[in-house]
């Protein structure tokens, strides 16, 4: 098993070199959003995050894939490894869908501003409510 310190190493190096060291202009808005190793250490998946819609999505894919000799040559080289990993790429679209739910929860549950509004007209209406009822009882007390 993989130390957590070597895969956050690796995710960290796979970051920059695709975020700023990759000269193709197809790769953009890409982020690696986590990473696996085998037992042995000898391949990786790197998890790839892009933003953007579905075709420039698989643009980026692309351009990752065209460099991803260029790519893990730079790792090795950074690396204190024995053998470079052999790396592979998966689109991970778990940002997309954290997206998608917190708009549908968001019109599920009514906004929140509105309901505290509702909720201290609700709180003005009892007070007034019971200043009447107490002013009345001390009405009927003094007669």
């Amino acid at each position: 098993m993989a130390s957590p310190k070597l895969l956050k190493r690796i995710q960290q190096l796979l970051a920059q070199i695709i975020t700023y060291e990759m000269s193709d202009p197809r790769i953009k808005f890409a982020s690696v959003t986590k990473v696996e190793l085998s037992k042995d250490n000898r391949y990786c998946t790197a998890y790839i995050s892009i933003l953007g819609e579905k075709p420039q999505q698989r643009t980026v894919m692309r351009g990752i894939e065209h460099a991803k000799v260029h790519i893990q040559n730079k790792l090795g080289n950074r690396l204190d490894l024995r053998h470079t990993p052999i790396l592979k790429f998966v689109e991970d679209h778990s940002i997309e869908k954290s997206i998608e739910m917190s708009k549908l929860l968001k019109e599920l549950v009514p906004d929140s501003s509105k309901a505290e509004e509702k909720l201290e007209e609700q709180e003005e209406i009892e007070e007034e409510f019971d200043e009447e009822v107490s002013g009345e009882e001390e009405e009927s007390d003094l007669q």
